[in-house]
């Protein structure tokens, strides 16, 4: 609900209109009798005049000084923007642009957890990496220089390179690539090749957890993109309450003040 008091500004009355918006803009009258967004507006003059122009009681809209709706939204639309680029840049960054620290700490506890996680276990699985080699050279007398990770993989699926070398002989013919030398190896019995297998299992798994990681946090990221345009639209709805005031000048010449009580 809203309604327009026009007066002169030595008019007693208009006082005390003034001095109540000013009180329901400090909150000291609100209460939810008021319900739903109102807006009372007082048109007070800066010219003495014995009476109101008619100018004035119906202004121009074409004539206001003051009106900021168009710079507004822009400005909104540029806040949303800003606050969503920071948000996809570290996740809780737009909550805090917004103002609202409380929920931007909880994008900063999961950032700060997924990327931890993620090193721990990428550091995990080198070092389990690292084990399993070093537990074949060992137990398979396997010479660890220059080899790559496929020949791991290879020497966990066979006691020997003489029974790998046989079966490809047998399948892939002059096509066979053959393990001698010092590629060579020999696992000192079932046991030893099944612990190596389970070591570099659990480096494996580190490696594709640390990988749910990465997802974690780009699901983090785009949470938080979300949130901190609600947070925006909740800083906006706030951002409209209180005392506003209009600059109005009528096609008179006269000087108007239009002060405005947006409330929730």
């Amino acid at each position: 609900m809203s309604g327009t008091l026009q007066s002169k500004i030595q008019n007693p009355k208009s006082k005390i209109a003034l001095l109540l918006l000013a009180l329901l803009a400090a909150g000291l009258l609100t209460s939810p009798a008021f319900g739903q967004e109102t807006a009372d507006t007082t048109h007070t003059t800066l010219r003495p005049s014995s009476a109101m122009p008619d100018s004035a009681r119906t202004p121009d809209r074409s004539s206001l000084v003051t009106r900021h709706s168009s710079l507004t939204d822009s400005a909104s639309h540029q806040s949303l923007r800003k606050a969503v680029f920071l948000s996809l840049l570290v996740p809780g960054l737009g909550e805090g642009y917004a103002g609202d620290w409380g929920r931007a700490r909880v994008f900063f506890v999961a950032e700060a957890a997924a990327w931890t996680g993620f090193t721990v276990f990428r550091v995990f699985g080198r070092w389990r990496t690292n084990d399993a080699r070093v537990y074949a050279a060992e137990h398979a007398s396997v010479s660890l220089g220059g080899k790559p990770d496929s020949y791991f993989r290879i020497i966990g699926s066979y006691p020997s390179n003489a029974v790998y070398n046989e079966e490809q002989q047998l399948t892939q013919r002059e096509h066979a690539r053959l393990y001698t030398g010092d590629a060579a190896w020999t696992w000192d019995s079932a046991a030893a090749r099944k612990m190596y297998l389970s070591i570099r299992r659990s480096s494996e798994r580190a490696r594709v957890r640390s990988g749910y990681l990465v997802g974690l946090a780009i699901v983090n990221r785009l949470a938080s993109a979300v949130d901190a345009v609600k947070a925006m639209n909740v800083r906006g709805r706030k951002g409209e309450q209180g005392l506003l005031f209009d600059l109005i000048v009528p096609s008179d010449g006269s000087v108007w003040v239009v002060a405005r009580v947006r409330l929730e």
